[in-house]
């Protein structure tokens, strides 16, 4: 990537992804409740109209509007995103809603691939975009969008960071595009190592929506929302369909963990036994099962016997004679591209130190194919003097003209033998491609 001159631009991709203290979205235990990072959980609570309550709490805490007011006004909106393309690939936010000409976002990321923040810029400049429409005013959307993130950065104890598009004297390019990053291990370890006493109203109300352990977000304390919200997601985790919904998510998500671990732990395990490691040892250090490493064995046993026969005596001349010969011919491409080129050079009337220089041919490589196209230099010269052009524009009527009159007499043939089968001038002229008139004369000609 081309980076600017005199600018060190500092980005989220330069520092280090930290899991410490994020919430582990795991199988529910007694007395525990899914946390809104789930998406289950946050599907339930928040993608719900009879639900709004929760979502409109949280955002009142960011926005120079009431509670009430946003929650009598808001409207909940489809979270699949408008296609461009009939076949571009459908895109859905996790949340969006709308009120006064505002887009509000939010989106939960438990990946730490911070690839997936871009993803969610994406989500937020399409909503910015949305009300824009061929042949009309350009119209941008105010759109706000705050994201969830179960990860943070090392060194960094923020729990929101604000971030908007502004110059180095922090004046905005515009106000109607704003990411609001929300770190929950940041907020998780600020509670545990500094207590309750130290969290704002937002920060209690954010460990109710993340939190599993329902006992201790209680003993926070909180407004009725939060009662409410504390008390209706323990209820709902309690029904058999969420219960279902949430264990096959979580069994999803364990899955591909495992296959992750899965993969890592194959690729030690070849190493290994590329070292000559015994499968004991193999199997200790990859976290692999005794049968996964058997069968890896067999599928590389193929390669560790190929790699002994290319350390036999006399394979190495082979193989290098082998690549000499591919060599060979990828510099007979290079040359003959060269080649191209120098002739191209040479009628430019270029030097031929010149054109060895830039087709890195030596100069009797292009002082050959000098001599080699002399001949047709000398014939373009010859092409071009006066008087060449109007002995070849009668040369070539001339051949033209016997095209067109063998054409002529071979179809004069050929309407001759229809019309001793008695074929209508009509059907003639379909198959001859001539009018009905160009026969008659024709024929008179004759």
């Amino acid at each position: 990537m081309i980076q600017l001159k005199e600018h060190d631009l500092k980005t989220l991709y330069q520092k280090t992804v930290s899991k410490k203290y994020a919430v582990d979205l795991k199988p529910l235990e007694e007395g525990e409740k899914a946390s809104i990072l789930s998406d289950t959980m946050f599907k339930t609570m928040f993608q719900n109209e009879n639900r709004l309550k929760y979502s409109c709490k949280l955002l009142s805490y960011f926005l120079e509007i009431r509670y009430e007011d946003l929650l009598a006004n808001i409207h909940l909106c489809k979270n699949e995103l408008d296609k461009k393309k009939k076949k571009e690939k459908q895109e859905r936010c996790d949340y969006v809603a709308s009120i006064d000409n505002t887009y509000f976002n939010i989106e939960v990321n438990n990946n730490s691939n911070l690839e997936s923040m871009e993803r969610n810029i994406e989500y937020l400049l399409r909503l910015y975009a949305k009300n824009v429409q061929e042949g009309k005013k350009y119209e941008y959307t105010h759109t706000i969008g705050f994201q969830l993130n179960n990860f943070s950065f090392q060194g960094e104890e923020k729990v929101f960071d604000l971030y908007t598009l502004q110059n180095e004297e922090q004046t905005l390019l515009t106000d109607k595009l704003i990411i609001i990053q929300i770190y929950v291990p940041n907020l998780r370890k600020k509670w545990y190592t500094k207590g309750k006493e130290s969290l704002l109203e937002v920060e209690k109300y954010l460990l109710a929506l993340v939190e599993r352990k329902i006992e201790d977000i209680k003993d926070l304390g909180g407004d009725e929302v939060m009662e409410e919200y504390i008390k209706e997601s323990e209820e709902v985790c309690d029904t058999e369909g969420f219960g279902e919904a949430y264990d096959k998510e979580w069994a999803l998500k364990d899955e591909g963990f495992r296959d992750g671990k899965r993969e890592v732990g194959t690729e030690v395990a070849k190493k290994l036994m590329k070292r000559g490691f015994p499968k004991e040892e193999i199997i200790s250090i990859s976290g692999l099962r005794k049968e996964e490493v058997e069968e890896i064995y067999e599928e590389e046993k193929e390669n560790l016997n190929l790699e002994e026969t290319c350390a036999r005596e006399g394979f190495g001349e082979a193989y290098d004679k082998e690549w000499a010969l591919k060599d060979e011919g990828f510099r007979d491409g290079k040359r003959e591209l060269g080649a191209e080129i120098a002739k191209e050079l040479l009628q430019e009337g270029m030097k031929i130190e010149k054109i060895a220089s830039i087709t890195k041919l030596t100069e009797e490589e292009v002082e050959e194919i000098y001599e080699e196209e002399k001949e047709n230099l000398n014939l373009e010269e010859a092409c071009a003097k006066e008087g060449f052009g109007e002995a070849y524009d009668k040369e070539w009527t001339l051949k033209d003209e016997g095209f067109r009159d063998g054409k002529k007499e071979a179809t004069m043939e050929f309407v001759k033998e229809l019309m001793k089968d008695q074929v209508p001038l009509e059907k003639i002229s379909q198959y001859t491609s001539f009018t009905i008139e160009e026969i008659n004369r024709l024929l008179k000609d004759e």
